[in-house]
């Protein structure tokens, strides 16, 4: 799935299955609905209803404005619940969680559970920020920033490293955040030289 854009959805987009290739998307305002208990505000869900979901792909993404956590790896406590060898790398994360279902989802943009059966997913070099919180990532009952968050490499078999908080935008505050305000000469604390694109946005990353 690639150069897509989602906005002012009010559903979270549930991947439950292997080897999918999620890339150069943008999700912009994904909201919270009345209609159902629980988080619903997400941009994507990696979650199973057939217990496993593995070896999928979500890279060079970017995500701004949503309600809940911008991407959530969430199972339901079954034994048979897998959800492992699955790869986060080079997303952009601006001002997600600014209004989640739960407390601990407020400025998130990564949210992992602490349920079994969770376990070897990869986290590279993606990037965030929110006005909220410099605490941008929950880890398995744990709010960190992105920094803190590579501190916890190989934590219940997890790969972690590269992930940082983007620089120069404090000035931006609270409220939405208006991805025209950054242009191609925006500059982030990226370790990896290359290139990030979506519809109506270019980051060039350092």
């Amino acid at each position: 799935m690639y150069h897509n854009y989602f906005y002012d959805l009010i559903t979270p987009n549930q991947l439950n299955g292997h080897k999918n290739h999620i890339h150069h998307n943008w999700f912009e305002l994904i909201k919270d609905t009345s209609l159902k208990d629980g988080e619903q505000g997400q941009a994507i869900t990696l979650s199973p209803y057939n217990g496993h979901v593995n070896d999928n792909l979500i890279e060079y993404n970017t995500f701004t404005n949503g309600e809940g956590p911008c991407i959530e790896l969430m199972a339901y406590g079954r034994e048979e619940d897998d959800i492992s060898a699955n790869t986060l790398q080079k997303n952009l994360f601006i001002n997600c969680g600014n209004n989640p279902w739960y407390p601990a989802g407020i400025g998130k943009g990564i949210y992992v559970q602490p349920y079994a059966g969770m376990e070897a997913n990869n986290f590279y070099n993606n990037i965030l920020s929110s006005p909220l919180t410099e605490e941008t990532v929950y880890h398995r009952d744990t709010a960190v920033t992105p920094e803190d968050f590579n501190g916890r490499n190989t934590v219940s078999g997890d790969s972690i490293h590269g992930n940082a908080t983007l620089v120069n935008l404090s000035e931006q505050g609270a409220g939405l955040f208006d991805a025209n305000t950054i242009g191609a000469d925006a500059i982030i604390d990226n370790p990896v030289p290359t290139k990030h694109y979506c519809p109506g946005i270019f980051l060039l990353l350092r």
